[in-house]
């Protein structure tokens, strides 16, 4: 249940971001940090 609201939280942050275009890439890889963190720890 965790995971899921955790993943769409990160949609949702995802398409706030891309309205500021040139933090775009920098936040895709700060998200995929996290995601991969998040799944660390799950383990």
């Amino acid at each position: 249940m965790l995971v899921l609201y955790f993943s769409l939280f990160i949609q949702y942050k995802k398409k706030k971001a891309s309205v500021y275009t040139g933090q775009n890439t920098e936040f895709a890889n700060f998200t995929e940090k996290m995601r991969n963190l998040f799944f660390v720890y799950q383990l």
